[in-house]
């Protein structure tokens, strides 16, 4: 039962495009185990009850009702008022770029986020599009974008490159990407909590990227981002929202 459950609602899901947001799959899977657990409560109930049964059932139907209109509805809409996946301006305009200036196999180092909407608009391979942690992959991507030393940044995207047998690699760092540093790195091994240990970072009034402190400073993401110049990163695509190096490796 749980596995009927869980391929009935994950097939409209699949077919509205759900997926390209990971935790769309925690819904269904959630609607699914929470359809095969009526069920089986429903086999384990006594004759007399069949009040019960009846109302268990109808809850599994409701259950499996909205899985199926919900990603239809979304299907419709989609159709309807958009040409495919819904992303950011900004974002699809550098995603289309890539896949009109760069090769077939280029190789992209960006956080897990933007994974999916790569491989969707620009057709090419990120390293990671989906968090796993620990993963010596999800380290090895944070240790490129927060990177203090960048030369070790650039021996970590070579031995990518070799490993997934690319032509070149890039490396693709997102305005949002700021918020999600101290993830990073404490992913590479620095402190998660606030101090002079960990790396964070925010957005004055201006829009203008300030570093909390002199670790932050240093890594390659808030160098690159402030335009300052790095031997081994060379600029690629420039706009607010995101900027593309690629990787002399």
């Amino acid at each position: 039962y749980l596995f009927a459950a869980l391929f009935v609602t994950m097939i409209p899901a699949v077919r509205a495009w759900h997926f390209m947001d990971m935790f769309s799959m925690f819904v269904y899977i959630s609607l699914g185990i929470g359809a095969a657990f009526i069920i089986e409560r429903i086999q384990g109930l006594e004759p007399q009850k069949a009040v019960w049964k009846k109302l268990a059932a109808v809850a599994v139907i409701v259950i499996i009702a909205i899985a199926f209109v919900n990603p239809v509805i979304g299907t419709v809409n989609e159709v309807r008022y958009s040409g495919g996946y819904i992303v950011q301006p900004e974002r699809e305009a550098a995603f289309l770029y890539i896949k009109n200036n760069t090769d077939a196999d280029s190789l992209f180092i960006n956080w897990w986020d933007y994974g999916n909407s790569l491989a969707y608009f620009a057709k090419r391979r990120p390293v990671i599009d989906q968090m796993y942690f620990p993963d010596a992959v999800v380290k090895a991507v944070s240790a490129v974008i927060v990177a203090t030393d960048p030369d070790k940044g650039l021996q970590i995207a070579r031995t990518l490159k070799e490993r997934h047998n690319s032509s070149e690699v890039y490396l693709m760092l997102f305005r949002y990407d700021a918020f999600l540093v101290p993830i990073m790195g404490y992913a590479t091994g620095y402190d998660l909590s606030p101090g002079d240990e960990s790396i964070r970072m925010t957005v004055d009034d201006t829009g203008r990227l300030v570093g909390m402190n002199d670790l932050t400073n240093q890594t390659t993401y808030y160098r690159l981002w402030t335009n300052q110049s790095i031997e081994g990163y060379t600029p690629f695509y420039l706009s607010k929202e995101v900027k593309i190096y690629r990787l002399n490796v």
